[in-house]
């Protein structure tokens, strides 16, 4: 009876050592991405940076007073077909290929890993007459507030 107590205890801590694959930059990746273009904001916002939750805020801002306005935002399903991931200590750079209302994106996510934690460092936010859609399916959507920084998140067909 023990030695079956002992082994069951040794296979929980090894499932939750492992975590489930739930914070690696792929998991996190996958998830986010599913959340945000689902508009899942509050998931979107617990896998995000404290400045990511910002424009996530904002984007959820805008969705609510488009709602408020008459313009009910259309639910959108996703299907991800595959993310991957280039690791460097604490960042990572994502790729998520995905298929949106019937059309395939690829969208560029950087991940910060903060008290071992991975994060999307999600900024976008674009209030100088440019592009406001903030949700990753545009052809070229910037996911930093500088326009033109080496490894922004971006998103092509």
């Amino acid at each position: 009876m023990k030695l079956r107590i002992l082994a069951l205890a040794a296979l929980a801590s090894l499932f939750v050592a492992c975590g489930g694959g739930k914070n690696t930059p792929e998991s996190v990746t996958e998830r986010f991405h599913k959340s945000l273009t689902e508009a899942d904001y509050s998931t979107a916002k617990s896998l995000a940076t404290e400045e990511g939750k910002k424009s996530i805020e904002s984007l959820e801002s805008m969705a609510n007073m488009g709602n408020a306005m008459g313009n009910k935002e259309e639910k959108k399903k996703v299907e991800i077909k595959e993310v991957k991931c280039e690791t460097k200590e604490t960042d990572a750079v994502c790729t998520c290929k995905s298929v949106e209302g019937g059309e395939e994106k690829t969208t560029t996510y950087n991940l910060v890993k903060k008290d071992d934690k991975w994060l999307v460092d999600y900024k976008k936010l674009d209030l100088g007459g440019g592009d406001m859609n903030m949700t990753p399916e545009s052809d070229t959507t910037n996911t930093d507030m500088n326009e033109s920084t080496e490894g922004d998140s971006t998103a092509t067909e």
